[in-house]
């Protein structure tokens, strides 16, 4: 069901460039599964070149990131939930590795040299960038139990004509927000 039963051109706009970002996502996901397959079948679960708590997470990632691929299509709410958790962890993670682990004696140049890293800096910065338009929005809301539906997103609204007063949701809705259509 679509807001007032209308679907509006800027409505399918904001539909389909979530869609495309989310798609993007996983396929990014699914380049970083390669890499722990890679890594998987080279130095096995847990290599025994690093700590054991570093093993296990960069092992749970050959599992989670094509999980949160899939989910980016089939559930996108947990999708970009999951995708969010996992690029910022592996972040944090790997740059306190790196900091903890020097190879060429300075973090910055540690940083620089590794392009595994800077792929998931910009990774991160591109989600960062990209999460609010992601995340599928609902255009109805319930405000709380019982009470009316208000439509949340205007770019969703249907038009209203000069001699139609505007509806009670539209009055009281506190700012408008970039929701989608979906109910």
């Amino acid at each position: 069901m679509t807001n007032f039963g209308v679907e509006t051109p800027a409505c399918l706009r904001l539909q389909r460039r979530g869609a495309w970002i989310r798609l993007v996502y996983a396929l990014c996901l699914a380049g970083a599964t390669v890499n722990h397959l890679r890594s998987l079948l080279a130095d096995g679960w847990l290599p025994d070149h690093l700590p054991i708590a570093n093993a296990l997470y960069w092992s749970s990632l050959t599992l989670l990131d094509p999980l949160a691929a899939g989910l980016l299509l089939l559930r996108p709410r947990v999708g970009v939930a999951l995708t969010i958790i996992i690029i910022l962890t592996n972040v944090a993670h790997n740059l306190w590795f790196v900091a903890a682990h020097p190879m060429r004696g300075s973090f910055v140049e540690d940083v620089v040299s590794n392009p595994f890293l800077l792929s998931q800096i910009a990774f991160l910065l591109f989600v960062a960038a990209t999460a609010r338009m992601a995340w599928p929005q609902l255009a109805l809301t319930p405000r709380r139990a019982g009470a009316n539906i208000r439509a949340k997103a205007t770019a969703c609204r249907a038009p209203r004509s000069a001699n139609t007063p505007p509806t009670d949701s539209a009055r009281h809705s506190p700012r408008p927000s970039r929701g989608c259509c979906r109910a």
